[in-house]
Order: structure tokens, then sequence, then C-alpha cells
């Protein structure tokens, strides 16, 4: 099946997807996530290795407020990333490593991965080693702007507010 098709992973007949080989289960957050924050990435990554596009949809606007999301004509963040696996951008795949990296909070916002904070340190560059070219990383590093890879956001009571990249 193609990238674009929605369903569980496993067994005959599985959806495909970027995210499809990678793990359901996230990697423990350290420090630990709120219980509501950890449960709404959680139910991100599950989904993505689903390659579930109909339970993203519903993610993104659970809590009812706006969702942004990169560059995507229309309002469905999921068709967007739907369209964009079906040309062979593994949006799903980075989405599930940024979720398994470091986090970084500002204010009531826990953001992925942690290099989008001010002054980031070396661990946090090197910790996106393997999800972008050598070359990219060290042309953000010298950037004013920084990290302008995918990053996305959840509020501290859950709701998934954005996956954008660019500036």
């Amino acid at each position: 099946m193609d990238a674009g098709t929605t369903g569980p992973t496993g067994g005959a007949g599985a959806a495909r997807c970027s995210a499809s080989a990678l793990s359901p289960e996230p990697v423990p957050a350290r420090p630990p996530l709120p219980p509501v924050v950890d449960s709404m990435r959680r139910r991100i990554v599950a989904a993505a290795v689903a390659c579930d596009y109909a339970v993203l949809a519903v993610l993104t606007r659970e809590k009812g407020e706006e969702f942004s999301f990169s560059f995507g004509p229309g309002e469905d963040p999921a068709a967007y990333w739907r369209e964009r696996e079906r040309e062979g951008e593994a949006v799903l795949g980075r989405l599930v490593r940024l979720l398994n990296l470091p986090y970084a909070k500002d204010g009531t916002l826990y953001v992925w991965p942690s290099v989008v904070r001010m002054g980031a340190k070396a661990e946090d560059w090197k910790a996106l080693e393997g999800l972008y070219p050598p070359e990219q990383l060290a042309q953000w590093r010298r950037l004013e702007e920084g990290y302008l890879g995918l990053r996305t956001g959840i509020s501290e009571n859950g709701d998934w507010l954005f996956a954008v990249a660019g500036d």
C-alpha cells in the first residue's frame, strides 16, 4: 500500500509510511513530562507509526484550538502530510523521531526538539544527528534564526498546537 493509506501497522494490508518501522512506544522523556502532555505525545507517536492520518487529524483539533502546520494548502494538516509522504518526504517518520528527542519548555509550552530554545547547547544539536544531513545542521547552526527544521509543540493542557518547519 502507499503512504496515504490509513490503518494500523502489522499484518497483510498494513499501512506504510516513513514511520511504519519505528516503535509506537516513545522513549521516556527526561525530565518526565506532565501526564496530559505525555499522553498527547504518545498518541501522536502511535498514530504516526500506524500511518493513521485520520487519528492524527483528530489529535490536531482535539482541544479545539487552532493547529499550525508547515506551508500546507488548505486547512487539513493530515491531508498535507499524506501528500508529502506520497511525494517521498518522511514527515511522519521525522515527527516520531522528534518526539523521541529531548524537549524544551517555554512557559506553558513543551517543544521538540530542544534545539529550538534560545542558547541551544552542543548536545541539543547533537541530538539531531541522523535526522538531518550534517551539512544542513551546520548551516542552521550558523544562521541567526538557528534551527529551521520540523518542530512541534504541546501545551501544558495537552493541546497539540503545531508541527512546523521553516521560518
